[in-house]
């Protein structure tokens, strides 16, 4: 029993000790608003490029930029070229969809090669070429970003 009990204060302890090293969701509208739509997406799936560049803009005039609602983008990598470009959307922690944004709106120029080093070489150029100012392999090598729901903040 005592095992048990000190098994499960080592677990309590580790997620209470979560703090300044959480990974902040990307989220855009007002942060108090009544409603949150919550969007699973893959960076390579073509139907979410799809919906952010058809529906997200609508979306975001009517109900984001009004105050009406807020919007989390949650991240459900389908593929490692997916998870290595979502890892580099949250690299630098602020909650700014901008990459996350740019990514969706030009998916075609970074989304493609036969393997994963073609896909991130791509990836790498096409932000570079975006003009943001990341510190690429650092951003993949990072083991702090992993997307579980214990890593997030609110």
């Amino acid at each position: 029993m005592k095992k048990i009990i000190i098994l499960l204060l080592v677990f309590f302890s580790s997620i209470s000790n979560l703090n300044a090293e959480e990974i902040k969701r990307i989220t855009v509208g007002n942060k108090d608003a009544k409603i949150t739509i919550i969007a699973y997406e893959s960076l390579t799936c073509s139907h979410c490029a799809t919906f952010h560049t058809k529906v997200y803009p609508k979306l975001k005039e009517e109900y984001l930029d009004t105050g009406l609602a807020k919007i989390e983008f949650r991240h459900f990598p389908l593929d490692i070229a997916a998870f290595n470009a979502s890892k580099v959307s949250q690299c630098k922690n602020d909650g700014n969809s901008d990459i996350l944004e740019s990514l969706y709106a030009n998916q075609q120029k970074w989304v493609k090669g036969t393997s994963v080093g073609d896909a991130n070489q791509n990836l790498q150029i096409f932000l570079e070429n975006e003009g943001f100012a990341i510190d690429f392999d650092s951003c993949i090598d990072n083991k702090k970003i992993s997307f579980t729901s214990k890593s997030f903040n609110k």
